[in-house]
């Protein structure tokens, strides 16, 4: 082989690793240490409707939401547009929670609802309304609560709170700093 045949095989030999290196690369997007980290949803539910109940089979509440989203990889519980059912104690008492986004947390033990939360209690006399952005539900005791800013509403009364905390079964709720209170004629 002379010189010229030589500089043409290094030549090739080099264009064949180059192109090799660059065409087996796996593109960023696909990086496999990328892909173990995201979460990927193991399954979805759409207009969806959970009911849990207790041991002896009595409802604890029943959820609503239009979208629900499980990831394997975590105990992450996504939930679009919820509506939560808490029956109360009688055929017409008890609550309706709502919320744009929640997430089921503890294997259901707590709900965190956020953004337009609202509780409105059921009932013939039921006149009270509490707004909030989150509101953490624990179905198994009963209670809801927050440290996010509440507006409380009772029979045209408004009062605004820091923190809150609601035992649904008993129909009691506490306000828990700077209450500031609304009276109109």
């Amino acid at each position: 082989m002379n010189f010229k045949g030589i500089i043409i095989f290094v030549i090739l030999l080099g264009a064949l690793a180059f192109s090799r290196q660059f065409f087996s690369r796996t593109p960023a997007f696909e990086k496999p240490e990328q892909s173990r980290d995201r979460v990927v949803a193991g399954y979805y539910l759409t207009n969806a409707i959970l009911e849990q109940r207790d041991q002896r089979g009595k409802p604890l509440y029943r959820l609503q939401a239009e979208r629900i989203e499980q990831f394997p990889n975590s105990d992450l519980v996504r939930l679009s547009m919820v509506r939560i059912n808490y029956p109360g104690s009688g055929q017409d008492l008890g609550w309706d929670l709502s919320a744009d986004e929640g997430e089921i947390m503890a294997e259901g033990r707590k709900i965190v609802l956020r953004k337009n939360v609202r509780a409105l209690e059921r009932g013939e006399n039921a006149r009270r309304l509490i707004k909030t952005s989150v509101l953490i539900f624990d179905p198994v005791k009963s209670i809801a609560s927050t440290d996010a800013d509440v507006i409380f509403e009772l029979d045209g009364y408004s009062l605004s709170a820091t923190g809150m905390t609601a035992d649904l079964k008993a129909h009691t709720v506490e306000l828990q700093s700077t209450v500031n209170a609304r009276f109109e004629p």
